[in-house]
């Protein structure tokens, strides 16, 4: 990575490797993709300062690979990710970034299953991040992305969510997409104050469009 100092975009695919070591010698890296890998050692992520970009797509580790990237010694919640506006751990990669929110996989339900090791990521990181991608895991709980505060736009769909608990401190918050028929959440779920409340025109059915889209619809 030395000998690439230009390089700014890095795609793993389908590899098992102990460690990054180099990566943070290539300063001008601005997304990183993993897609069906697997990570000893992520912390030399850390030194990419101008990182816009992390994926983790279909992890072979699952909930390990999760904790490994959340942990301070192998991870990366000792980084200052300043610049990192794009986040995901999905399941199904095909929509990533989209904005077409009638269209979503509902087949793909990835055995990840805890992501609270984002709780342990840096106030300036998790400030930064205004997009995050959970789609097609098994989640039950997004609690620790309560201090995620300036995302914009999240999707949840085809979860085991139960409660929206976590989204209730982003005051930001323009589109949640999470459907109904695709998650474990009544059709009519209400809204308590404490989760509603950057969601002042959200219509009471939360589960379709939460927000409203472009065209008005729901």
């Amino acid at each position: 990575f030395d000998k690439l100092p230009t390089l700014q975009k890095v795609y793993f695919k389908n590899i098992t490797i102990p460690t990054l070591e180099g990566m943070q010698n290539a300063p001008s890296i601005t997304e990183v993709r993993f897609t069906n890998c697997s990570v000893s050692d992520y912390s030399a992520l850390c030194g990419l300062t101008n990182l816009n970009k992390l994926y983790l797509i279909t992890p072979k580790g699952k909930n390990a690979d999760v904790v490994t990237l959340c942990s301070s010694d192998k991870g990366i919640t000792t980084a200052e990710f300043s610049n990192l506006r794009y986040f995901g751990i999905v399941g199904e990669a095909f929509y990533l970034e989209s904005t077409d929110y009638s269209r979503y996989d509902t087949t793909a339900r990835y055995d990840i299953t805890d992501v609270s090791g984002l709780a342990n990521l840096s106030s300036t990181t998790k400030q930064a991040i205004n997009h995050i991608y959970l789609e097609n895991l098994q989640l039950t709980s997004i609690e620790a992305l309560s201090g995620f505060t300036n995302v914009l736009h999240i999707r949840l769909e085809c979860n085991a969510l139960t409660t929206f608990k976590g989204i209730e401190n982003m005051s930001k918050l323009q589109y949640l997409f999470a459907p109904s028929q695709y998650s474990n959440l009544n059709k009519n779920y209400p809204f308590g104050i404490n989760e509603s409340n950057s969601l002042a025109n959200a219509e009471t059915d939360a589960l379709s469009y939460i927000y409203k889209n472009q065209d008005g619809k729901n």
